[in-house]
């Protein structure tokens, strides 16, 4: 993708995101879980069947 084609990267979503203080708790909340479930509890929890 060319940086013209319109569509936003990630970069610039992360910005209009962490423009407002709610988003920068909303990220950092949501990277403490993720880190927290991936590597304390391990990948099992992430890779386990649904039913």
């Amino acid at each position: 993708m060319r940086p013209d084609d319109g569509f936003p990267t990630l970069s610039d979503a992360t910005g209009a995101v962490m423009s407002y203080p709610v988003g920068r708790w909303a990220l950092f909340t949501l990277w403490l879980w993720f880190g927290w479930h991936t590597f304390v509890r391990g990948w099992h929890f992430l890779l386990q069947d649904p039913s």
